[in-house]
């Protein structure tokens, strides 16, 4: 590649990186792209791949170097600055906008940007150009516009707690589950720094959850039976980002009294519906609002869980998440228990909650079953706290359940605390990602990004749940005749006993009912119903639906007769299509046809009759089937004189044929004779499915 600078000024111009001086009109030629300083001043160069090199000099010169041939100039700038950096040479487009020229013009390059990102590292105070991206304090962002903005958010004063240390609290009870709402509406930009719960009374058999609830992208963030202070505070990690205003967050502290040691938790399969459910099933009688549970005495890990099972009394809390999206999920109160039955156990209930989805058939559901003690759940309350007490980064309201029911209060605080930092973020940047909880270099912290993980799939999930910080997952476990085998990057399951029968379906259902395999001696029949047929040979099965077949013929130029008062035959010589299914015989003109496999046929014919007395008259036409009249099938026709005489009859119907029937269509003229019409006689049958 080579690159050519030719001098247009009246002096000479030395280029002591090269060591070579350019006379006035000599042309230079470079072998390789280069940047360099012009005369003695100081220059600011910046070489472009792609066959350009621009060289920037803060005085007042600028060199463009290219390969074209001979065009380069050097001019006067009136201590104008152009930037142009590596890697947008492609994009590099020319103007005469405002230039002060020098011997002949020289052209501002102009870059397109589009669709390109330039990795600048860490940022530091100077202007930045669209798609520049950096790394400022853990924050990666990347520019919009042109900008010298710092692109990390920027704290702005102290943090604000809310409610704050000085608030006074009260008790208040309930016998059942409490849950309390705090809803947040931001007014400020910044994130929340800390989340504290206080607990009026906790002991080990107090059963508590508190969710972070995002309503604007239906995400949560769940702490699970945490380890809380009895009569105090406990700090909790609120690691939900960088917030604008206009966002929506809800806290849910949920608590009740439960028996720990009572507390059964294990894996099912969902089945929707009323009925004893088969190994390692549950039923439920509504997704959405159930009254009726069934759980059989073996879970998923194969254990009997009978002991178990029969031992939750009423007022114990039922709780079945989806294990591969735990956003599905219901929770309800026992009221009474059945354990009549020899392989399972029924409760009846009453719904407290259902999570943001409702769950689904057919899915491996974690169960928790808390079976509470008769003492009162007690919380701490403000009453009408919020009246008067809206702090100025968020609008914030209340709500509070007694078992799934919505109390009137919606003013009032509890003991839910968020720690509030404002921060600043300039809309010159957006968010690629962050690594850290803090802001950009003001004073004070920030809370990091919200993640949870998620399992995909319909099939059995390994993500159990986020602990705080703390992503945990189950682990696996060799089953009968299973051998796992880890290794760096994969874990290998092995089949020890691949010969061994496998129960492959649990419940099969059909079109008009279903059927539960219980054994591995279950037997699955397949059968063909209508026309379609079924078949197995060695481990292939095959299922023949046999496609429609059709016959299509017509009269093509014959032009047939057809006299007063006789019946005639009439002649669809040509044929046009004839599947297997058909034969029509030579006598008359191939136009008897003769049905080949017996079932339901759509039968059409269209008979165009013309005059042949030239005298007004009529047409009859009809169906025969074995020489009958078909029900329904005779059309009549007008034919006013030969001239004007013109009349297609048109008949559709449906009939079930037998093997070897055979349909014709047969005229005649009422009151003259009349003939066909060349190529306007047409007969069709096509095989159909039974109506």
């Amino acid at each position: 590649m080579a690159f050519n600078i030719r001098n247009i000024d009246a002096g000479n111009v030395s280029i002591d990186d090269l060591g070579i001086t350019l006379i006035p009109g000599e042309t230079y030629d470079l072998t390789q792209e280069q940047s360099f300083n012009v005369s003695s001043s100081v220059d600011l160069p910046a070489a472009i791949t792609g066959g350009i090199i621009v060289v920037l000099d803060p005085l007042d010169n600028v060199t463009v170097l290219s390969t074209a041939d001979g065009n380069e100039s050097v001019a006067a700038f009136n201590d104008t600055h152009y930037r142009i950096r590596g890697g947008r040479a492609l994009d590099v487009s020319f103007d005469n906008s405002g230039i002060d020229n020098v011997g002949t013009d020289l052209q501002a390059a102009v870059v397109d940007n589009s669709g390109k990102v330039e990795w600048r590292n860490q940022w530091a105070q100077q202007t930045y150009e669209k798609h520049d991206m950096v790394v400022d304090s853990g924050w990666t962002m990347i520019a919009n516009a042109q900008t010298t903005d710092r692109p990390a958010p920027q704290t702005e004063g102290a943090a604000i707690v809310t409610p704050p240390d000085t608030t006074t609290w009260t008790t208040d009870t309930f016998t059942g589950v409490v849950r309390m709402v705090h809803k947040y509406t931001v007014l400020e930009s910044g994130w929340g720094t800390q989340l504290r719960i206080r607990t009026a009374f906790w002991d080990t058999n107090v059963i508590t959850r508190i969710t972070i609830f995002y309503p604007d992208n239906n995400t949560t963030t769940v702490y699970d039976d945490p380890t809380l202070t009895d009569d105090g505070w406990t700090t909790l990690n609120m690691a939900d980002g960088f917030a604008l205003a206009g966002t929506n967050v809800e806290v849910w502290y949920e608590y009740y009294n439960g028996d720990d040691a009572g507390r059964l938790d294990g894996g099912w399969i969902s089945v929707l519906g009323s009925f004893v459910p088969s190994f390692q099933r549950f039923t439920i009688d509504s997704f959405s609002n159930p009254t009726q549970i069934r759980f059989h005495e073996t879970d998923l890990d194969s254990n009997n869980r009978t002991t178990e099972l029969d031992a939750v009394t009423i007022g114990s809390i039922i709780n079945i998440v989806e294990t591969g999206d735990t956003s599905r999920a219901v929770e309800a109160e026992v009221t009474a228990v059945d354990t009549s039955a020899s392989t399972s156990t029924q409760y009846t209930v009453v719904l407290i909650q259902n999570g943001q989805q409702d769950i689904r058939a057919n899915q491996t559901c974690t169960i928790r079953i808390d079976i509470p003690i008769v003492l009162p759940a007690v919380y701490n309350v403000n009453v009408d706290y919020w009246v008067s007490n809206q702090p100025t980064w968020a609008t914030i309201s209340s709500e509070l359940y007694y078992d799934g029911v919505l109390q009137a209060d919606v003013n009032d605080a509890y003991g839910i605390e968020v720690t509030f930092q404002k921060a600043s973020i300039s809309l010159d940047w957006d968010l690629v990602s962050s690594d850290t909880s803090g802001g950009g270099g003001g004073a004070g912290g920030g809370g990091g990004e919200a993640n949870t993980a998620s399992n995909l799939g319909a099939g059995t999930g390994v993500f159990a749940q986020k602990n705080g910080t703390d992503l945990e997952f189950k682990s696996l476990t060799a089953g009968t005749a299973i051998q796992l085998t880890p290794s760096g990057a994969e874990i290998q399951i092995t089949n020890l006993a691949p010969n061994i029968t496998q129960n492959l379906w649990a419940i099969i259902v059909g079109d008009t009912g279903n059927t539960t395999a219980d054994t591995p001696t279950d037997t699955l029949t397949i059968v063909g119903t209508g026309t379609a047929s079924t078949s197995i040979a060695a481990d292939t099965l095959t299922i023949d639906v046999p496609k429609k077949t059709h016959l299509s013929r017509h009269n093509g130029l014959v032009v047939q007769t057809i006299a007063q008062g006789v019946d005639v035959v009439v002649l669809f010589g040509i044929n046009r299509r004839t599947d297997p299914t058909y034969t029509h015989n030579v006598v008359n003109g191939g136009s008897e046809i003769t049905i080949n496999v017996a079932g339901w046929y759509a039968i059409t014919f269209d008979l165009t009759v013309d005059d042949a007395s030239n005298a007004r008259t009529s047409s009859r036409a009809l169906l025969e089937l074995n020489g009958n009249l078909v029900d329904g099938s005779i059309a009549y026709g007008y034919h006013r004189n030969t001239s004007n005489g013109e009349t297609t009859a048109s008949v559709t119907l449906k009939e079930v044929l037998a093997v070897n029937d055979v349909v014709r269509v047969v005229a005649r003229g009422e009151d003259g004779d009349v003939q066909t019409v060349a190529d306007g006689c047409r007969l069709n049958i096509e095989s159909i499915d039974s109506p």
